[in-house]
């Protein structure tokens, strides 16, 4: 996930009408994630979640993970590798 966030930082600054959430899943704590937030300057929100339930959900069957949500709520796509998103963005984006 860390080799991901340069990708995700450029994407979220390129782009200012998408919006990039993290999203943090296994151990640690609250304090845990503020600080590598604050450490690599991410400029968007992450949230948290203790296991992988919630990214099945997803559609995911691990991590990295990549989802693009619209404005309407609906996951339009998913993807296995974060590193990717710029053009699965641009490629939307065009939609």
């Amino acid at each position: 996930c860390i080799n991901a966030m340069p990708g995700l930082v450029k994407l979220r600054k390129e782009h200012k009408d998408l919006e990039v959430i993290g999203w943090h899943v296994g151990k640690g704590t609250d304090k845990d994630v503020e600080g590598l937030v604050k450490a690599k300057s991410i400029p968007y929100p992450v949230v948290m979640t203790p296991g992988f339930d919630e990214v099945k959900g997803w559609g995911g069957t691990g991590i990295p993970r990549l989802a693009v949500i619209d404005k309407k709520g609906r996951v339009r796509a998913t993807d296995q590798k974060p590193a990717d998103g710029e053009a699965l963005a641009e490629r939307l984006l065009k939609e």
